[in-house]
């Protein structure tokens, strides 16, 4: 019997390793003023709920031990919530570190590799640049790359989307693919809405970005449900 979680962990671990992993090349490596690293430090109270809630999924819908590695990142991820600049800063490279390896694990131990891959590049990538946008952060270099690699991502949800049409069954290929176009459609509205604000000039909202992350999570559930046979 399926469970629900089994893909609700993918998505959620993918979010979780790319809000990590660019949070702590920002603190390390971005020229941020001390206002800016206090803002972001701050973010490290909804990356530590991101990787308990990833800890709590997986514990429901996992028997491995990738729950080993995410037990050790929740750990860590934890101590960013200081208002420390030095430990929070340390904390977090090591989390990012420890998030990797916990991802890797997981695309060897679980079915859903795409959606996990999927989900790193769009909701990842989109959550990670709405809380930049909460941060008040400059880094505009970033706010560049954050929608090319949601790009990546719906290329890369299109591929796997046909992989997948070529192997449905023929009784489930209607269903499947009509659930796959709706998929798609959401990833490409979202990232239109994403981009919008390069070709009118604007600052990219906290209300924008936080609609983009809503309808990217929402299609990688969606997705994921597609790709463990839970919609068929």
């Amino acid at each position: 019997m399926l469970n629900v979680l089994d893909f609700v962990f993918p998505v959620l671990l993918g979010i979780a390793v790319m809000v990590n992993v660019v949070m702590a090349v920002v603190l390390w490596k971005g020229q941020i003023c001390p206002g800016q690293r206090r803002r972001l430090i701050k973010q490290g109270r909804g990356l530590t709920v991101l990787w308990l809630s990833t800890l709590a999924t997986g514990a429901v819908s996992l028997e491995n031990s990738v729950l080993v590695f995410l037990v050790a990142v929740a750990g860590i991820a934890y101590e960013f919530s200081r208002h420390q600049p030095v430990r929070a800063r340390n904390a977090l490279f090591a989390s990012a570190i420890v998030g990797v390896f916990a991802f890797i694990a997981a695309l060897f131990v679980l079915p859903a590799k795409a959606v996990m891959v999927v989900s790193l590049l769009t909701s990842g990538a989109a959550v990670t640049h709405t809380l930049m946008v909460s941060a008040r952060c400059r880094l505009q270099a970033f706010y560049r790359l954050l929608p090319a690699t949601g790009l990546l991502g719906i290329l890369a949800a299109c591929t796997e989307a046909v992989r997948s049409a070529l192997n449905v069954n023929l009784i489930n290929a209607v269903s499947a693919q009509y659930a796959t176009a709706g998929a798609l459609l959401m990833l490409a509205a979202a990232f239109v809405i994403w981009i919008w604000p390069e070709f009118s000039k604007e600052k990219p909202g906290l209300g924008r970005m936080a609609v983009v992350s809503t309808i990217c999570v929402i299609s990688n559930l969606f997705n994921g449900a597609i790709n463990i046979g839970y919609w068929i």
